[in-house]
């Protein structure tokens, strides 16, 4: 048992209040949180008018990445991982998908083949559609190197999971280039 006090807060803290641990990743170790904690952090994720803004994007990645490696550890169940994650249709910041994209990268070929499959690339196309029409699919000169990093995440997502957006676009894209000789941005190849 701890108990947290701070000077620094602008209430005192309160059962329904959640918090999170280890402020922008400043130690090397994970957090792990109780049943109801980890609730009241997926509520405050998916608060409407953007809560999820209210925790850093370090930290929602934090949140992803200690989510995603208890669960494997079997210290917290799987669907602790994916509530986490419900609110990021809304998530346009690189950090957080880069750990998001790093689940679904162990998860993919574990569960493939499954008879829950279908649900799980459904909820996959689910979060990353908006990041996906954010970002398109064409290379942008001069643009922030984090947005073709995203984009990069976007595509691959989206397109192996068969968003039919994606799909259709990434097909138009490359025909475009190859009948005009353009080149092919590394990133973009696979």
């Amino acid at each position: 048992s701890m108990t947290v006090q701070s000077n620094a807060a602008p209430k005192p803290w309160g059962a329904n209040d959640w918090m999170v641990f280890n402020i922008q990743l400043t130690g090397y170790y994970r957090v792990n949180y109780d049943t109801n904690l980890w609730q009241l952090i997926f509520n405050q994720l998916n608060a409407v008018n953007a809560g999820f803004d209210q925790i850093h994007r370090r930290n929602r990645a934090q949140l992803i990445d200690d989510a995603h490696h208890l669960a494997r550890g079997n210290r917290v169940d799987f669907s602790v991982i994916f509530n986490l994650m419900n609110y990021m249709w809304q998530e346009l910041d690189y950090v957080p998908w880069m750990s998001a994209n790093r689940a679904f990268t162990f998860l993919t070929p574990r569960l493939s083949g499954s008879s829950i499959f279908p649900y799980y690339q459904e909820y996959i196309r689910r979060i990353v559609a908006p990041l996906f029409n954010h970002l398109g699919v064409q290379w942008i000169a001069n643009e922030p190197r984090l947005d073709r990093f995203s984009r990069t995440i976007a595509m691959n997502l989206a397109c192996r999971h068969q968003l039919p957006e994606c799909l259709a676009r990434t097909t138009a894209e490359l025909t475009a280039n190859v009948n005009e000789g353009r080149r092919i941005e590394p990133e973009y190849r696979a």
